[in-house]
Formats: structure tokens, C-alpha cells, sequence
């Protein structure tokens, strides 16, 4: 899944995936007490920002994993 290897690269946030009713979906799992609502608050803005057209159509959107965006 493209989208979860852009999430990964960013090297802010390592997610996984699993398969519910059929479906490739991306989850999260969260096991620090000590995460704080700013850091999923960034994660969803990054999810927010990858999957927008114009992402999509500029090399934020492909860049290889383990570059900086």
C-alpha cells in the first residue's frame, strides 16, 4: 500500500496494516502512556497531507523511503 510506505518513510511514525472485510486498512497502535494528543494530531495531518491531489501529483508523494520530506 503506497499510502502506508509514505507514512513510514517519513520516519515520524511506523504503522501497520491489517485486513478487515476483505480490505487492506492501516492502523496505528498506540502503546506509550506517554503519548501525547499533539503527536497522533500530526500523524492525522500528515495522513491529511499525503493523501491530497496535489501530494499525489508532486514528489511528496514519492519520495523513497527513508528520505526527508
Amino acid at each position: 500500500m503506497a499510502l502506508l510506505q509514505r507514512i513510514n518513510a517519513s520516519r515520524r511514525f511506523f504503522l501497520s496494516s491489517t485486513i478487515v472485510d476483505g480490505r487492506m486498512t492501516i492502523r496505528a497502535c498506540i502503546l506509550s502512556v506517554h503519548t501525547h494528543r499533539d503527536r497522533i494530531d500530526e500523524l492525522v495531518q500528515l495522513i491529511t497531507q499525503l493523501t491530497q491531489p496535489e501530494a499525489l501529483n508532486s514528489g511528496l508523494a514519492r519520495h523513497k523511503p527513508g528520505e526527508r520530506t
